[in-house]
């Protein structure tokens, strides 16, 4: 499949998956210190339930859970269950970042900031 000729659509679902996928796989690798699960959130994402998932990932990223924090600024940041709002994106971003001790978050931060 040539992807540069493909839907917007298919792209956007091509990129959400790619996107869970590096992030559970670095999830795996990685051990975080978090307050709760947020795998019910992450689970609705991959289903295309934006709404419920960012519902599900606030409150969790809010308790200062690193993986909801990520989502949720990614979410923000494409507007997935959610109007698009680069600010907010930036803002769970920079607190994952303060919340975690790995460079991937901030080159996240890094890469985000350079789009602006």
């Amino acid at each position: 499949m040539n992807y540069l000729t493909s839907s917007p659509k298919k792209l956007l679902r091509l990129q959400s998956r790619l996107f869970i996928a590096a992030l559970l796989f670095f999830i795996s690798i990685a051990p975080l210190q978090v307050h709760a699960n947020p795998i019910n959130g992450i689970a609705n994402l991959a289903k295309g339930n934006y709404t419920l998932a960012i519902n599900i990932l606030v409150p969790e990223a809010k308790k200062g859970n690193v993986i909801a924090q990520i989502y949720v600024s990614w979410m923000y940041e494409k507007g997935l269950g959610t109007k698009k709002n680069k600010k907010q994106a930036l803002l769970w971003l920079s607190a994952a970042m303060l919340n975690s001790e790995f460079y991937q978050t901030q080159a996240l931060l890094s890469r985000t900031f350079a789009r602006q």
